[in-house]
């Protein structure tokens, strides 16, 4: 677990960069609405698109999809506990969206596959990763009409909807399907775009976080509720459900640690992207990354 807890410190340490950048004024407000346009629209969609390109899976596009299949259940159950957790927790008409973005979507990749390796090996990566196809698909349809229109209460327009990530995933699925090969030099420029995402992201976090009195973030109460729902109630009920049906321990271990990631450092991008306060999404992201290093070895203890 000393991998998995150093790859923890690291985002907050990032994220802290990002901080004390803001507070020596390097990045501020304009920088963050500047640079979540190309985050959006370049280094996610590049990440989106490394995912997918040459690689070469052991197992049948039957069995691939019924494991995408699990992982959208996961991403349901998710959605279901967000609804719940926005009407118990009497949040705002205009904090409800962000709110349930926070407790929907995870960090499944850059903390998730990490942590997946560790415990089931190397060739578990392969099956985590599948998990962000419905990912994809969900935050860049259902998270935007969730954030805007929790936000706003109006329609959001299909334009909005339809984002190059979005774009991206589709055409990804397309690709993996059919097992479409890229040459070399295009792996190598996606996979070289798809590295910009940690770490700008963490500095847009970090910019964010900058922004309000860092007591604040410590110290607003319904943040550390949602995040316990996030890291502790959504893995234990998607644990509890998958078993009912799920024979295979190894696949339902995977979507579980899968599901105690904390939130998903794209939510403060997404926020920043929309003109909508972004502060909440980074109090989130914040705390719920610090509070993942004693949740996520729990959930862990757990499984085995």
């Amino acid at each position: 677990m000393s991998e998995v807890i150093s790859k923890m410190i690291m985002l907050v340490a990032l994220m802290f960069i990002g901080y004390f950048c803001a507070k020596l004024k390097i990045t501020g407000p304009e920088f963050n609405k500047n640079i979540s346009a190309v985050m959006m629209d370049v280094f996610l969609s590049a990440t989106i698109l490394n995912s997918v390109i040459n690689v070469e899976p052991t197992m049948s596009n039957g069995e691939i999809f019924y494991i995408v299949l699990l992982f959208g259940l996961m991403m349901a159950i998710a959605i279901a506990l967000s609804w719940l957790t926005v009407k118990l927790l009497r949040v705002p008409k205009s904090e409800s969206g962000i709110i349930m973005c926070l407790v929907t979507y995870m960090n499944t990749a850059f903390v998730g596959f990490p942590i997946v390796e560790t415990v089931y090996g190397p060739e578990a990566v392969f099956y985590a990763s599948l998990s962000g196809i419905p990912f994809n698909l969900i935050i860049y349809s259902v998270g935007t009409i969730t954030l805007c229109g929790g936000a706003t209460g109006e329609k959001i327009p299909l334009k909005k909807i339809f984002t190059p990530p979005l774009v991206v995933t589709l055409i990804g699925a397309v690709i993996f399907a059919f097992r479409i090969p890229f040459p070399k030099v295009v792996e190598d420029t996606v996979s070289t775009l798809a590295g910009a995402t940690i770490p700008i992201s963490m500095l847009i976090i970090g910019t964010s976080l900058g922004a309000i009195p860092i007591k604040a973030a410590v110290t607003n109460w319904r943040i550390y509720l949602v995040s316990l729902i996030r890291l502790l109630v959504c893995p234990i009920v998607t644990y509890f459900l998958l078993s009912l049906f799920v024979s295979n321990e190894v696949i339902v271990g995977i979507i579980t640690i899968e599901a105690a990631t904390p939130a998903a450092m794209v939510l403060a991008v997404l926020c920043i992207q929309y003109d909508l306060d972004d502060s909440i999404a980074s109090e989130g992201i914040f705390i719920s990354t610090v509070m993942s290093m004693v949740t996520i070895p729990f959930v862990i203890w757990l499984l085995l």
